[in-house]
């Protein structure tokens, strides 16, 4: 991931500062990044690498260990981290890994902080899409989860229209 983000950094300064953000080089940074993602040299077999592997930085990042960044670099790294997440093509596969591995963090008090993931997810619910992602029923648990330690979602985001479903889940996690 450090990778990705380091070559749409160099490139997003040249063409800022170079190109004075064009909006034909910014589409053809944007066409590239998209490319550079979801077809590189890890997701050579299959597209769904780079959501998976995505979804496991997010999770590193967002998981208590010895190596935690400090409160403001944890939350560049998340915007750094949107940055790559709006080029990935496939969202329901990132949507899946995080989802199960958000509700590992929560079942297991194994978050680093409640607030990083609320940020997190918050960013998420903002991402402009091409094609909408719903979030349901997060607002109510993050306002009340250190207090009540119950969640009644696993990230409920996916496709919205017409025939769509979505399941609630509760968890008590303490």
């Amino acid at each position: 991931m450090e990778t990705l983000l380091a070559v749409h950094k160099k490139f997003h300064t040249v063409v800022v500062g170079a190109f004075k953000n064009d909006n034909g080089f910014v589409a053809a940074l944007d066409k590239a990044c998209r490319e550079f993602v979801n077809k590189n040299a890890v997701c050579v077999k299959t597209s769904s690498k780079s959501p998976e592997l995505l979804a496991r930085f997010c999770d590193n990042l967002l998981k208590k260990s010895a190596k935690n960044p400090e409160e403001g670099e944890l939350e560049e790294t998340l915007k750094s981290v949107m940055t790559v997440f709006k080029y990935v093509e496939d969202k329901d596969v990132f949507q899946r890994f995080y989802s199960k591995m958000l509700a590992k963090r929560l079942i297991n008090d194994a978050s680093a902080s409640e607030d990083a993931e609320e940020s997190m997810i918050t960013k998420l619910k903002v991402c402009p899409l091409p094609s909408p992602l719903l979030f349901v029923g997060c607002d109510h648990c993050w306002l009340h989860l250190s207090e009540f330690r119950l969640c009644p979602w696993i990230l409920g985001f996916e496709r919205g229209g017409e025939g769509s479903r979505v399941g609630h889940f509760v968890f008590p996690l303490k």
